[in-house]
């Protein structure tokens, strides 16, 4: 692996102002964490403000990360939910709808889910923060999200 597991955790502990998000999210969402004034990374080539793109063979060796975020329980669930583990940070999955809530799904949650509303979280059948895509808020509300990642302890 590129990053050393225990390097990371002490990373994390050290105090700095912007954390490091690994994203695995659709264009359109990317472009609305842009927005947001953290630092985001991702595989897939992104023309937005705060976010780096990574070489998938070649990422910095004094680079680490506060968590992984990813949009929905399908396509890169594992990846992000296998690369959170491997680095030991926490994983947040965020759900922008309910389309397609099914048994085989529902296992699959992160160490903090965030839902796209009240309705998508109660489809989900879910706990976690809701943070509607339209909402005022929206930066202020996912900035307490990162806020509370920080306190998150990752300890498998």
């Amino acid at each position: 692996m590129f990053v050393n597991p225990i390097a990371n955790i002490l990373y994390r502990t050290q105090p700095h102002n912007k954390m490091n998000i690994w994203t695995f999210c659709s264009p359109e969402f990317d472009a609305q964490l842009s927005k947001i004034d953290q630092n985001f990374f991702t595989i897939t080539e992104r023309d937005l403000e705060h976010f780096t793109l990574l070489n998938k063979t070649d990422i910095p060796i004094n680079l680490f990360f506060d968590c992984i975020l990813c949009e929905g329980r399908e396509n890169f669930f594992d990846a992000a939910f296998k690369l959170g583990h491997t680095l030991h940070v926490p994983r947040l999955i965020y759900h922008p709808n309910a389309n397609n809530v099914n048994r085989s799904l529902l296992g699959k949650t992160g160490d903090l889910d965030i839902y796209n509303g009240e309705e998508v979280r109660k489809k989900w059948g879910g706990i976690g923060y809701v943070i509607e895509d339209k909402a005022e808020d929206f930066i202020n509300q996912w900035n307490e999200v990162f806020e509370n990642v920080k306190g998150i302890i990752y300890v498998r």
